[in-house]
C-alpha cells in the first residue's frame, strides 16, 4: 500500500500569510521522499489515508458524526471517545497541508453546511465532492494540538458554547485561541486505501458484453424478418443486438456445462451470467422452484463457479434472494443469507469473476446494508439493483448510494437498465407495478463506463420483452415471451 507521509505544520503566527499568498510554500524544503519537511520541528507527520481520532483539547471528547447516522447532512458532535467508526476520520492528503476527513462509518466528508462563510455555521457529514468546504487544513499551534481550518472560509472547526458534553455540536468560526478550537489527532490502526475519485474505478469500463444469438428476441426477430414484417424485425432488433443476462438455473441442467458453454461462445467479450437457483426461490411466486436445500445448492453453485475456469464474467447472484430474506417473507429463504455467502466464496475463487449480490428493491438501505455484509459483499465486487424492475437510474443511482454509505462509502454496485428508460410505466398506483405494467421504455444498453460514482456498470440484466408472470391479468407465464411489452418497449427506448 503505498501511503504519503504529510508533514502538516503551519503554525498560527503564519496564518494570515498562508491565505495572503494563496497557501503557497511557507519556507518549506522538499524531501526527496515526497513528503514536506517541519522546519519548525513544531508538529508532527501526519499519514495520508490513515485513520485518525479528533479529540478537542478542551473537552477530552472526540469529535463525530451524531447518533453514528449514515444519512447526508446528519450533524456532527463530540462524545465520550470509545473508538466507533463515527469517531474514526481519514485524513486524505489533497495538499501539502490541507485533508479531506471522511468518516469511517459513512464514507462521508467532513463538510461545512451550505458552504457557508458564516460565524456558527454548521458542520456536517455529506458525499465527497472535493469542494473546498470539504477541505481542512491542519494548522499547528503547540503541545501536539492543532486547528483544524475550513479552505473555503478560513475559519475554525470550534465546539459550540465552550461545550464539554456528550452532544455538544460542531461549528465553524473565527479562529481564536479558545481551547474548543484545538484538537489533537491520534492515529488509529492501519491506513486505509485511498477513496476512488468519482466516476472512476470500474472494472468494467470499456469492456465489451458477450451479445447471445439465442435469445427470445433474436428468435422472433427472424421470425418477424421471414414474415417481411421489418417494422416489427426493426424493433426487436433494438433488443436483440444489445448484451443481456443469461440466466442459470434449474432448467440449465448441469451448471459447469451450462456456464462453460456460455463463456466458450462469449470469446473474447464478458458475458453477463445470472445465477438463479437459491432454495425457496422467489418465496414460490411467480419464478418458484430452485434447489431443494442448501447442500444441493453448494453444489450447484461450486459447478457454476468451476464452468467460468478463467474466464472474465460478471456474475449476478440470485435476483430477489438476499431481500426476502431480510424481509422473512418466507420460512424457504430463513437460511439464505449464508449460502449467499458461500456462493460468493466458490465464485470469487475464480479471479476474473465479478460478482455483484443482488440486493433488491424493497427494504430500508440499512436493513438491506446488513443483509448485504452477512451475504459477503465485502468479499464481492459489490452489489447489483433494479433487477427485473423498472426505477430510472437517478432513483436506483441514490438507492445504491446509500447502501454503499451505509456498508463503509466505497462498495460499488451495478444497475439492471433493461427495462428503465421511462421509469416504473403506467402502472404506478396497483400494487403488482412492478409486473408486466405498461408504458416502459428500453434503458441505457449495458456499458461499464457510466461515468458515476461507484456504478460499475448499467446491464440488462433482466431480458426485455420476458414477462413477469401472469401478475392475475392473464399475461403470460415469468419466463415466457410477451410481444406486446417487447415492441412497446422497443418503441419506447432511450437510444
Amino acid at each position: 500500500m503505498n501511503t504519503r507521509r504529510i508533514f502538516a505544520f503551519v503554525s498560527r503566527g503564519s496564518l494570515a500569510a498562508l491565505f495572503a499568498s494563496s497557501l503557497a510554500p511557507l519556507g518549506c524544503v522538499a524531501a526527496t521522499d515526497g513528503s514536506v519537511e517541519d522546519p519548525g520541528g513544531e508538529g508532527d507527520a501526519l499519514t495520508s489515508d490513515a485513520y485518525y481520532t479528533i479529540e478537542g483539547v478542551q473537552s477530552g471528547k472526540c469529535v463525530g458524526v451524531s447518533s453514528g447516522s449514515t444519512t447526508p447532512a446528519a450533524g456532527v458532535d463530540q462524545a465520550t471517545c470509545d473508538g466507533s467508526n463515527q469517531q474514526q476520520w481519514r485524513l486524505h492528503a489533497i495538499g501539502d497541508r490541507t485533508f479531506q476527513l471522511t468518516a469511517k462509518h459513512s464514507g462521508q466528508c467532513l463538510d461545512v453546511s451550505y458552504y457557508s462563510s458564516d460565524d456558527g455555521a454548521g458542520v456536517q457529514q455529506w458525499p465527497c465532492t472535493g469542494s473546498a468546504n470539504e477541505s481542512w487544513q491542519v494548522i499547528w499551534t503547540g503541545d501536539g494540538e492543532v486547528e483544524l481550518v475550513a479552505e473555503h472560509s478560513g475559519k475554525c472547526l470550534d465546539v459550540k458554547d465552550f461545550s464539554r458534553a456528550d452532544g455538544g455540536t460542531l461549528q465553524q468560526w473565527s479562529c481564536g485561541d479558545g481551547p474548543n478550537q484545538r484538537f489533537r489527532l491520534t492515529p488509529v490502526g492501519e491506513a486505509a486505501p485511498p477513496p476512488p475519485p468519482p466516476g472512476t474505478g470500474s472494472p468494467l469500463a470499456g469492456k465489451t458484453f458477450y451479445v447471445d444469438p439465442n435469445t427470445a428476441a433474436a428468435r422472433e426477430e427472424a421470425n418477424a424478418r421471414a414474415a417481411n414484417d421489418i417494422t416489427d424485425a426493426d424493433l426487436l432488433n433494438k433488443i436483440s443486438s444489445h448484451a443481456q443476462g443469461v440466466w442459470i438455473g434449474d432448467w440449465s441442467g448441469d451448471p459447469a456445462t451450462a456456464v462453460s458453454n456460455v463463456v466458450n461462445s462469449a470469446g473474447n467479450t464478458v458475458p453477463i451470467l445470472v445465477a438463479y437457483n437459491i432454495p425457496g426461490r422467489d418465496c414460490n411466486y411467480f419464478s418458484a422452484g430452485g434447489a431443494q436445500d442448501a447442500a444441493i445448492y453448494r453444489n450447484w453453485i461450486d459447478g457454476f463457479a468451476a464452468g467460468l475456469g478463467d474466464h472474465e464474467a460478471v456474475v449476478i447472484l440470485e435476483p430477489d434472494a438476499l431481500w426476502m430474506t431480510v424481509a422473512n417473507k418466507c420460512d424457504a429463504v430463513k437460511d439464505n443469507l449464508g449460502t449467499l455467502n458461500y456462493a460468493v466464496q466458490s465464485l470469487k475463487k475464480h479471479a476474473n469473476a465479478h460478482v455483484y449480490i443482488d440486493a433488491g428493491e424493497a427494504g430500508s438501505p440499512q436493513e438491506i446494508a446488513g443483509g448485504l455484509k452477512a451475504a459477503g459483499v465485502y468479499e464481492a465486487d459489490g452489489f447489483a439493483l433494479n433487477t427485473s424492475d423498472t426505477y430510472d437510474d437517478a432513483s436506483s443511482e441514490a438507492r445504491g448510494h446509500e447502501m454503499s454509505d451505509a456498508l463503509g462509502g466505497n462498495v460499488r454496485f451495478v444497475i439492471d437498465t433493461s427495462r428503465n428508460g421511462r421509469g416504473r410505466g403506467k402502472d404506478q398506483s396497483i400494487s403488482d407495478s412492478w409486473c408486466n405494467p405498461e408504458g416502459l421504455g428500453l434503458g441505457h444498453v449495458s456499458t461499464g463506463s457510466t461515468n458515476l460514482d461507484r456504478v460499475d456498470a448499467f446491464l440488462w440484466i433482466k431480458h426485455p420483452g420476458e414477462s413477469d408472470g401472469d401478475c392475475n391479468r392473464g399475461n403470460p407465464n415469468a419466463g415466457q415471451w410477451f410481444q406486446e411489452r417487447a415492441l412497446e418497449m422497443a418503441r419506447n427506448a432511450d437510444f
